[in-house]
């Protein structure tokens, strides 16, 4: 009995121990399968469970927590009794429940583990930061070329403008020019008609002094050039 009594105060030192190394170190953070940590609901990091009071010592058996962090820290399977923990040590229970002048194990583990969980909540809060900064940077960023953007359609507004102004000044000047082909072509028929009309009446009066006079002009050669007249009968 006694040497079982031994063992079970040993466990209990033993989980004191644990707890102590967390308390110097980090409480072990709760890891999601992909090994990265847990966040809370209020934004947190979640940690692994501790016990909080005497009786949670004495029943912490590894069952609430991690398979990992049992097996890399030890954390002893076995529950110990009421019985137990009074026949342990003076100097080992206040290394539990403190003294005037520490606070008890408890109390700055629970301190401790705002402190890590908070650290989560900080983290949120710069990561939130850092979005809002970097979502303010692309802002900026778009709105300097939406104004490149607006200076850059500003001038091809201003070139599309000159350059239908120039279109506009060609249709004009082409307009002007077929008019005045189409009034310099209607002119020039109008002389060759005018100049049809005026030969068909040399051509009858031609005809009419030679009825007359019985004088007939010769067809042009190509050597006189000359129309000939007759002078009298042969």
């Amino acid at each position: 009995m006694e040497i079982q009594r031994k063992e079970a105060i040993k466990r209990i030192e033993q989980k004191i121990d644990i707890l102590e190394k967390w308390l110097n170190s980090e409480i072990p953070f709760s890891l999601t399968s992909k090994k990265t940590r847990m966040i809370e609901k209020n934004g947190g990091f979640e940690l692994e469970y501790f016990p909080t009071s005497v009786s949670g010592l004495r029943n912490w058996n590894g069952s609430k927590n991690n398979s990992d962090v049992i097996k890399k820290y030890n954390i002893p399977k076995q529950m110990t009794s009421t019985t137990t923990w009074e026949a342990t040590p003076t100097y080992m229970r206040e290394r539990v429940t403190g003294t005037k002048a520490i606070a008890s194990l408890f109390i700055r583990l629970k301190e401790k583990a705002i402190i890590q969980r908070d650290s989560g909540r900080i983290s949120k809060v710069k990561e939130l930061e850092a979005t809002v900064t970097r979502v303010k940077q692309n802002h900026m960023a778009i709105a300097h070329e939406m104004i490149g953007l607006r200076l850059e359609n500003d001038t091809l507004t201003a070139e599309v403008y000159i350059a239908e102004q120039k279109l506009e000044g060609l249709k004009s000047q082409h307009k002007v020019e077929i008019e005045w082909r189409n009034k310099a072509d209607i002119q020039k028929k109008s002389q060759i008609t005018e100049l049809e009309k005026q030969n068909i009446i040399l051509q009858k009066q031609l005809l009419k002094i030679s009825n007359e006079s019985g004088i007939y002009p010769e067809e042009l050669t190509q050597k006189t050039n000359v129309v000939p007249f007759d002078i009298g009968d042969k």
